[in-house]
């Protein structure tokens, strides 16, 4: 319904889709909010209806008093605190079109804390926010707003409860929304904050960090040490007494110990060119995944497929490549790639080319491993033999494929000193359900290794 009424509302003032959106999201995207295919995200609705001068509540008033309204009003507060505009919590406050009490309560909160009054904020109010947290049988997304911006209204202990109960309840992260992840983190962070201030016992930091993380803090340094080892062993040529002390070990043996429990092998066979070792990413709050990878060195082969030109224009390219993966599928293109796959084992390519600097473009394709005559409206890419740099990236799509490209851009091109070799890099897609959990996809990264 959300979408028929902003279409309504675009159509009234005569905008197009790329006038209405103004490179907050597609227009493509637009479209799909506007059909009724896509849900649109809380900050989405407040920046399109911002830059378009509506009234968001006015927007909202058919609705009546439901969670997306919360959502729209907690979402405009948190932005005006992290930016610490003062004058829009103040509006907020002052606009008695919003009738949910508690939530402005916390409002009144988040401004105190801005102008550094939070101290005096009302044991009355206090108690008010503590007791609806406590009638509430299920803490929905609105009671975790709640606690993530006021946090710091309970005793220590109640703290500690309030992180053990969400600990116990909120296990399951694959099947939760962004917004609810957000606020699960936004809340452990504060909580970690929270005890920076009030010098908190180690134990209870420790607790925290493993429902985080799933492992404890000594845990956490151990896996991260051993995943740099890695590093180091496949792009130096370190001597392993010499890496044993640096990564703290007290001798070679305890570290190759340790080193095959985690990687599987020992630092010998680790050099292997086919020796796949594991990693451990940096901290990620709440969102656990683990990566494995390898060197192969391969030899030339041919690619043939379509290829579309894809902009880098405020992140257009994700959803015009999802667009071009669902064309092949409605054109037929989808089914003679499979016919024609000659891959061990068999599988597809998204390949990344000819990247157009002036225009913002890049070359997508789609492709398969195959020496049969080419389809027309085909086109061939010819791989030189190369060395990859191979990623497993376990999970649905698109979200696992995403995660693994933002881990090699966060931790694993800056900590891993190979060169890129001239050639593409790929995204290979395995046969499969694509929305399992255990699916397999993979991003292969052309170096050069040093000799």
């Amino acid at each position: 319904v959300i979408g028929e009424n902003l279409k309504n509302l675009r159509l009234s003032l005569k905008l197009t889709r790329k006038e209405f959106v103004k490179d907050i999201i597609d227009s493509s995207y637009l479209a799909h909010i506007e059909n009724n295919k896509n849900e649109v995200r809380a900050l989405t609705l407040v920046k399109l209806l911002d830059q378009n001068n509506i009234s968001v509540l006015e927007f909202l008033k058919p609705y009546g008093n439901m969670e997306k309204q919360n959502e729209i009003y907690e979402e405009q507060a948190s932005r005006a605190f992290f930016s610490k505009n003062v004058n829009a919590l103040e509006e907020l406050l002052e606009n008695s079109a919003y009738p949910n009490l508690i939530i402005r309560q916390v409002v009144c909160l988040m401004r105190d804390k801005l102008i550094h009054k939070e101290k005096k904020y009302p044991t009355q109010k206090k108690k008010m926010i503590k007791r609806f947290l406590l009638a509430v049988d299920h803490w929905n997304d609105d009671c975790l707003w709640i606690i993530a911006n006021a946090l710091e209204i309970f005793e220590t202990d109640e703290v500690c409860g309030i992180i053990s109960l969400i600990a116990s309840t909120y296990t399951d992260f694959n099947k939760y929304s962004d917004r609810r992840i957000k606020l699960l983190a936004q809340i452990i962070l504060n909580f970690l904050d929270l005890c920076l201030k009030n010098k908190t016992p180690l134990w209870k930091v420790d607790k925290v960090f493993s429902y985080m993380n799933g492992i404890s803090f000594s845990e956490y340094i151990r896996y991260r040490k051993l995943t740099l080892a890695g590093y180091d062993l496949k792009s130096t040529n370190i001597k392993i007494i010499d890496l044993s002390y640096k990564y703290g070990y007290d001798s070679p043996t305890s570290f190759t110990k340790a080193f095959q429990q985690f990687h599987g092998v020992s630092p010998k066979q680790a050099r292997d060119n086919d020796a796949k070792l594991q990693v451990y990413p940096k901290m990620n709050l709440l969102k656990k995944q683990k990566y494995t990878w390898k060197l192969e060195s391969r030899r030339s082969f041919r690619l043939v497929g379509k290829s579309i030109k894809v902009s880098y224009a405020n992140d257009a390219h994700y959803s015009q490549i999802l667009k071009f993966w669902s064309d092949i599928q409605r054109d037929g293109t989808f089914l003679q790639l499979i016919s024609m796959d000659e891959g061990n084992p068999m599988g597809m390519f998204g390949m990344f080319s000819k990247y157009d600097k002036y225009n913002n473009e890049i070359e997508y394709s789609i492709m398969v491993i195959s020496n049969q005559e080419m389809p027309e409206g085909f086109v061939e890419y010819i791989i030189p033999e190369v060395t990859w740099a191979i990623f497993d990236c376990r999970g649905a799509m698109p979200q696992a494929i995403q995660r693994g490209w933002k881990f090699l851009n966060e931790e694993w091109i800056i900590k891993y000193p190979f060169k890129h070799a001239k050639c593409p890099e790929f995204e290979w897609y395995s046969n499969g359900n694509v929305y399992d959990q255990n699916y397999l996809s993979q991003i292969w990264i052309p170096i050069l290794e040093e000799k």
